[in-house]
């Protein structure tokens, strides 16, 4: 029986990645529940995870965005017919709305 050798594929793999760090991302909030002095190595903990999680994201993201080039070149010829695509409002809605509500709760401290 012959075993076919596959290679690796690293798109698969920088989105696997991408994944599971965005899944870490929100641990950072944790750092909002360890308020007090008793939790301080809690609290540094979580803050170490969220911050670890962030520069993978980020790093991987840029090669994400470079194995991915040419799709997203031909996403971005298809949207000159318009300026700006429904989808792309809608998301710039979505993240505003998200980011404004979990941002919003500096409004209330006194």
């Amino acid at each position: 029986m012959e075993t076919i050798k596959k290679s690796f594929n690293k798109r698969a793999f920088i989105s696997s990645i991408l994944f599971i760090s965005g899944l870490l991302l929100p641990l950072g909030w944790l750092i909002h529940f360890t308020d007090t002095e008793y939790y301080a190595k809690e609290k540094h903990f979580w803050m170490s995870v969220h911050n670890a999680a962030t520069i993978v994201f980020v790093v991987f993201l840029i090669f994400h965005i470079v194995y991915n080039w040419k799709a997203m070149k031909g996403y971005l010829n298809k949207s000159k017919t318009r300026l700006v695509s429904k989808e792309t409002i809608y998301a710039i809605i979505l993240v505003l709305f998200i980011v404004g509500l979990f941002s919003s709760h500096v409004l209330h401290i006194k």
